[in-house]
């Protein structure tokens, strides 16, 4: 495993980005994960990143996003630094749509079940239901989350076309408010997201 290091794509030397690009373009396994979403898709949009990662999950390669990292898969993505941190609008950001070639319009939001609060509701990647529910009425109709709680995961095998929930929680379809929960140890097709999210809202 080697480092494919970009911190700041703007003034980064040119052997230095062009190593780390290399390193991106001939992996076959890529990991990312906490960080800014925000921050990261600036970094990549300034650089072939985005067009390196969508030709791995085309041809075989393998990509495991955590985190931070996973907010940026969809569609969509929610800036959580400055809606949590710093107190802005809930307001959607454009993710990497990595998803899309599934027919999946959706949000990827981690951390579903984060329960760090206490006293204040921080599930939804720290959003809370209010939030959430403010960014909801911001997507199209047919427009969706994928929810994946903390220690889980969401295996997308794009040969096998199927997805696979592991670990102690579960991953939530949820569209319009209201949702269906897909537990650990669950497999099904990917097609199957896309019609639970149409059942989640009838």
């Amino acid at each position: 495993v080697e480092v494919a290091s970009l911190l700041r794509a703007e003034g980064a030397s040119p052997v230095a980005l062009e190593a780390a690009l290399a390193r991106v373009g001939e992996a076959r396994w890529v990991f990312t994960a906490p960080g800014s979403p925000t921050y990261a898709l600036r970094q990549w949009r300034a650089t072939v990143v985005p067009h390196l990662l969508a030709d791995k999950l085309a041809h075989g390669g393998c990509l495991v996003f955590s985190s931070a990292a996973a907010l940026t898969l969809g569609r969509w993505t929610v800036p959580v630094y400055e809606v949590y941190k710093v107190g802005a609008d809930p307001v959607w950001e454009a993710g990497l749509d990595l998803l899309a070639p599934l027919d999946m319009n959706v949000a990827v939001i981690p951390h579903y079940d984060n329960a760090e609060g206490g006293t204040h509701d921080t599930r939804y990647c720290y959003l809370g239901e209010p939030r959430l529910r403010v960014l909801e009425a911001q997507l199209p109709a047919d427009a969706w989350v994928l929810g994946v709680d903390e220690h889980t995961v969401c295996v997308f095998d794009l040969e096998a076309g199927t997805a696979t929930v592991a670990g102690l929680g579960c991953v939530t379809v949820r569209r319009q408010g209201s949702s269906v929960i897909v537990p650990s140890g669950k497999s099904l097709a990917m097609s199957e997201f896309a019609a639970l999210a149409v059942g989640a809202a009838n």
